[in-house]
């Protein structure tokens, strides 16, 4: 009975190491003081941007993170602990904690990883604060786009001085 518990566990944190090695960042979340329609709320923002938000028990966090080389965790994995994470980009899931977390002023953030590195609260907020893939590649294609839209706009207004005074 011994060795199916420690199996059990062992899966548990495998899985656990497979989500966050997949994750672009970590953002650790104390959820003491929020109601369960508030915690409801919060996760169904994430799951809505293609995060994941999950409550997991902070040994099995360590466990898991000391598998990934990730280490400086032992301070922000203190009280309960809740993990919202995205594969997909590394400011989603920090953005929507950080934002909720000051909107309900019931919660706070505690830190979490980047880059394979624990990092504090400030820069959990400094790292929501950064534009996301999206809007960082809408911003790129507005500054390419640019030049190419004011070159066609001179040639449009050539061909209408040319035009007129043909006219």
């Amino acid at each position: 009975m011994k060795d199916y518990t420690l199996k059990a566990k062992q899966e548990v944190v495998a899985g656990v190491q497979e989500k966050f090695a997949a994750a672009q960042s970590l953002v650790f979340l104390d959820y003491r003081g929020m109601t369960v329609a508030e915690v409801t709320a919060l996760r169904n923002k994430i799951r809505e941007a293609g995060a994941e938000y999950k409550v997991i028990k902070n040994t099995v966090i360590k466990r898991a993170a000391e598998n990934l080389g990730i280490t400086g965790l032992d301070a922000l994995l203190e009280g309960p602990t809740a993990v919202a994470y995205c594969a997909a980009d590394p400011v989603t899931a920090a953005k929507i904690v950080c934002q909720y977390a000051e909107s309900i002023k019931k919660t706070e953030v505690k830190g979490g990883v980047y880059e394979g590195k624990a990092i504090d609260a400030a820069t959990v907020k400094s790292l929501a604060a950064t534009p996301s893939r999206e809007q960082s590649l809408a911003r790129l294609m507005g500054s390419l786009n640019s030049p190419i839209s004011s070159f066609v706009r001179a040639l449009d207004a050539i061909r209408k001085q040319k035009e007129e005074a043909t006219a």
